[in-house]
């Protein structure tokens, strides 16, 4: 016999639902209302399906045009400068990570992901030191386009459209194959 929960019953207050690879996506708009429903479902199904909570990602963020130098190669002493040259004596050294080096002309740009106490603080000053030099800092926001379809939030791995479709000319091609006089390089 299957058994059948019903928000309404359980007076659950449900913003939307949506497929997910493994499963579905239940997004509520108070956290009361998912603990009691993540509550409900855990009693009456119990260990048939699994229920878990999205984790939360860490934010990240682009401090621009750091110059590495021999005591500012290691993603050790990249953090350690930050922690000595912008007061950030109070947080942990896990509260901030090194994800990528990205090479410039003048030096590169980092791409650190920070608690968001460490972003809310470096964020109002807009800058940081490191070493010898003062860098701006933005947020890193972190975009996905699918280079078959053109259409943001997949790969081209992922993709399940049947055609492709250029982002340049809106063609049955892909951006590579495009012969448009309007193609946009960056």
């Amino acid at each position: 016999m299957a058994q059948v929960v019903s928000p309404a019953n359980l007076e659950v207050y449900i913003n939307s639902t949506r497929k997910i690879k493994n499963g579905v996506a239940v997004i509520c708009n108070k956290k009361s209302n998912l603990d009691k429903f993540k509550n409900v479902l855990q009693t009456q199904f119990g260990d048939e399906y699994v229920v878990d909570e999205a984790k939360k990602r860490k934010p990240r963020i682009r401090v621009k045009n750091v110059e590495i130098t021999e005591d500012l190669n290691s993603d050790d002493q990249i953090i350690g400068s930050l922690f000595c040259q912008n007061n950030l004596d109070t947080f942990n050294s896990s509260d901030i990570k090194v994800i990528t080096k990205l090479k410039m002309r003048n030096g590169c740009d980092l791409i650190l992901e920070v608690s968001p106490e460490v972003r809310k603080k470096v964020m109002v000053q807009e800058y940081v030191y490191i070493g010898w030099k003062r860098c701006a800092v933005t947020d890193h926001l972190q975009i996905v386009q699918c280079y078959k379809c053109s259409v943001f939030g997949h790969t081209d791995k992922q993709c399940r459209s049947a055609f492709a479709r250029c982002p340049s000319c809106s063609g049955n091609h892909c951006l590579k194959e495009c012969k448009s006089a309007n193609i946009i390089i960056n």
